[in-house]
């Protein structure tokens, strides 16, 4: 997964609410299992649900909206993307 030309999208089976405390909730509806993101992941969900993008775009977009250095922008951003793949609630296309 290390691969930053890889790109990302959100699956076409989940579905997301955003809360009013900037919260999301998400529903893989495979499993039917819930899941909440916090409002950072919450951020990086609307930008999968938006566009394709690469760790690489969500990192940026992570240091644009909150006091991240580069190093730990990426490192969470992935923690999220492998906890959302293993979820099914993401999906990866190789480059």
């Amino acid at each position: 997964m290390s691969d930053d030309r890889s790109t990302w999208r959100a699956s076409p089976d989940a579905v997301g609410t955003e809360l009013e405390d900037g919260s999301v909730v998400l529903l893989q509806l495979g499993t039917k299992l819930y899941f909440t993101l916090n409002p950072t992941s919450a951020l990086l969900w609307q930008a999968l649900s938006d566009a394709p993008a690469t760790a690489e775009q969500l990192s940026h977009a992570l240091r644009a909206q909150f006091e991240v250095d580069a190093e730990t922008a990426a490192r969470d951003v992935q923690a999220l993307l492998a906890r959302l793949l293993a979820e099914g609630l993401v999906t990866r296309s190789a480059p």
